[in-house]
C-alpha cells in the first residue's frame, strides 16, 4: 500500500480533531451538527455509565479504530470487534457500516498471507459500498470510502472510485463547511486527495489548484500541510 504510513498519520490527525457526528437513525434524518471528539478516555468513561448506548459505543470504537491507523494494533483490533458488534445491530446505519468496512481493511494490512488480505479487503470493500448505497449524500461516508480505497494496490481497481469520492466530497465542500455538516479539515482531505488524484492523471495544474483549495479551506489542519508541501515542491 503506498504511501501507508504517511496516510494513516494523516487519516488521524485530521479526525480523531474533527467533530464526530452519532450514527444517525434511519431511514434519513438531517444532518446533525457535528461534535467535537473527545479524548478515548472520556469516551471509554461515558460508555462505562451506560454501556448499551449505541452512540457511546460507536464515537469509542471510531476513535480506537483512528488510532489503530496510526499503527496500534491492540486498539485497532478491539475497534474492529466493537464494529462488527454494531454493524449486526445497525445493518442500515452508514457510519458503522463504512467505518467497519475501514476496519476491515486496515486488519487485511496487518494480516500475513495473501489470501488472509484479499478476503478481508474485499469484505471490507463490500461494506464501505453498502455504506455508500446506504448514504451516497453523506460526505463523511464517501471520504471514509476513498481514503480507505486510495492507497489500495492497482489490482483491487479502486483508483477511479475512490477520485469519485474525493471530487464528490470536494464539489460540496464549501457549503457543507459554511453549515456545519463537515469539518473544514476532512473537506482539506478530499482536496488534497483530489490532486492526488488528478496529479496521477498528469493534470498538474488542476491538482494544484486543489491543493491550493486544501491549504484554504482549513489552514494549518494536517490535510493544508501537505497540500502546501506538495504545491512547494511542484515550485522547486
Amino acid at each position: 500500500m503506498k504511501n501507508g504510513i504517511f496516510l494513516a498519520a494523516i487519516l488521524v490527525s485530521v479526525i480523531l480533531n474533527s467533530r464526530a457526528s452519532p450514527p444517525p437513525t434511519p431511514p434519513a434524518a438531517p444532518v446533525p451538527v457535528r461534535e467535537a471528539a473527545d479524548p478515548i478516555e472520556v469516551l471509554e468513561a461515558a460508555l462505562k455509565d451506560n454501556p448499551r448506548d449505541p452512540h457511546a459505543r460507536y464515537r469509542l470504537a471510531r476513535a480506537l479504530h483512528l488510532k489503530g491507523v496510526d499503527e496500534d494494533e491492540e486498539s485497532a483490533e478491539r475497534a474492529l470487534g466493537m464494529l462488527e458488534k454494531l454493524a449486526a445491530e445497525e445493518a442500515e446505519n452508514p457510519l458503522v457500516i463504512a467505518y467497519f468496512g475501514s476496519a476491515k481493511i486496515l486488519k487485511a494490512k496487518r494480516a500475513l498471507l495473501p489470501w488472509q488480505k484479499g478476503k478481508l479487503s474485499n469484505s471490507g470493500l463490500e461494506l464501505l459500498d453498502r455504506a455508500v448505497e446506504l448514504a451516497p449524500g453523506d460526505l463523511e461516508v464517501r471520504f471514509v470510502r476513498g481514503i480507505s480505497s486510495y492507497p489500495l494496490p492497482f489490482f483491487f481497481g479502486r483508483g477511479e472510485q475512490a477520485a469519485e469520492d474525493f471530487d464528490f466530497v470536494a464539489g460540496k465542500a464549501d457549503e457543507a463547511v459554511a453549515s456545519g455538516k463537515i469539518d473544514p479539515a476532512i473537506a482539506a482531505g478530499a482536496f488534497y486527495y483530489r490532486g492526488l488524484c488528478l496529479d496521477d492523471d498528469d493534470r498538474i495544474d488542476e491538482a494544484r489548484g486543489a491543493w491550493a483549495k486544501a491549504t484554504a479551506i482549513a489552514p494549518g489542519s494536517p490535510f493544508a500541510r501537505a497540500a502546501a508541501a506538495k504545491l512547494e515542491s511542484d515550485d522547486r
